[in-house]
């Protein structure tokens, strides 16, 4: 190879050779951008007219094995029927189809996702969730079949805890239900000690478990459709947290409490007028009728917002201040 012609070529490259072939690379890039973005957008604005014409399965139950993948689909399902009317508007005012996804894709881009600050333990702890109801519900449907209703009655209890327990347990506030816990012992030892007592004490849930479960089962059933992402969730038990209430077997829910007062606290309040549902504390099934009343996620949440600041608030503080209250009532009576 000569040491004039590097390149081993049958001449050697001038300057001028040079700058035709950064011309011509950039000519090549041109026209391959010609070509590719169109194709890209097309691709785009066909993708979210299919996906948001595409019909979503009824069902009222949730996969646990497919969560992690219907949060995906759920999340690009909702912002696609966002982004059809905007694609749709971009083509009245005649931009071509390319020009139309591209304008979708760009709207895309700036809006909203699911919330990645709450961090993984909150999802983790919807898919732990859903294991877990959907287990109970396999085995509620199991016993009652076979006819073992005490069982069905034992594990309908144990499915409104999972229902209602949408957030994550943290070390500050565990799980402190079934009184088998860890937290639960203690709080109830602790409970003991500062009473000088060795009497029983039941575990009473302050908002009860099975009212939370009934709106967040209904929650579940638009998720399931399609119609709710599960951020719609967490979003509703995060708002009970703001006002200072929390759902489900969470440490901060729980009361330890004496035998009479607490079966007294439940008759009271399941006698008590509520303006909203009737009565004070409902049944589960009684809530759950209810909540068919709510027939899309908005509606359910301003349902959920007004129950948590009133009725709901009113049985957690009538809770604390209980059995103190039954106490004196009980020996005011004793005194007549």
């Amino acid at each position: 190879m000569e040491e004039d012609n590097p390149l081993g070529l049958g001449y050697t490259p001038t300057f001028g050779d040079a700058i035709q072939g950064a011309v011509d690379y950039a000519g090549g890039v041109v026209r391959f951008y010609q070509k590719a973005v169109p194709e890209f957008f097309t691709n785009v604005r066909r993708g979210i007219k299919e996906e948001a014409e595409t019909p979503v399965p009824v069902t009222d139950t949730i996969n646990p094995l497919k969560l992690g993948e219907e949060l995906v689909q759920g999340v690009s399902r909702i912002e696609s029927q966002v982004l059809e009317p905007v694609a749709q508007f971009a083509e009245k005012l005649g931009a071509p189809e390319a020009l139309a996804g591209g304008i979708a894709f760009g709207v895309g881009m700036v809006l909203p996702g699911p919330d990645i600050n709450r961090g993984a333990a909150s999802y983790q702890r919807l898919i732990k969730r859903s294991q877990e109801v959907e287990k109970l519900s396999t085995k509620i449907q199991e016993y009652r079949a076979i006819g073992k209703t005490s069982r069905v009655a034992k594990n309908e209890a144990k499915l409104s805890s999972a229902q209602s327990n949408v957030l994550p347990f943290t070390p500050e506030n565990p799980k402190a239900y079934p009184p088998n816990t860890a937290a639960a012992y203690q709080m109830v030892q602790a409970e003991k000690i500062k009473r000088g007592t060795t009497d029983m004490l039941h575990l009473h849930h302050k908002l009860p478990k099975g009212m939370s479960a009934a709106f967040f089962d209904r929650m579940d059933q638009f998720i399931s459709r399609g119609e709710a992402v599960n951020d719609d969730l967490l979003e509703m038990a995060e708002e009970a947290t703001k006002i200072g209430l929390s759902t489900g077997d969470v440490k901060s829910n729980m009361l330890a409490i004496a035998d009479k007062p607490h079966s007294t606290l439940h008759t009271e309040m399941r006698a008590m007028d509520s303006g909203m549902f009737g009565r004070m504390e409902l049944g589960k099934k009684e809530l759950m009728a209810a909540m068919r009343e709510a027939k899309d996620p908005t509606s359910l949440k301003a349902l959920w917002k007004a129950w948590i600041n009133d009725d709901a608030k009113y049985l957690v503080e009538t809770a604390e201040v209980w059995e103190p209250l039954d106490k004196l009532l009980d020996e005011i009576r004793k005194g007549r």
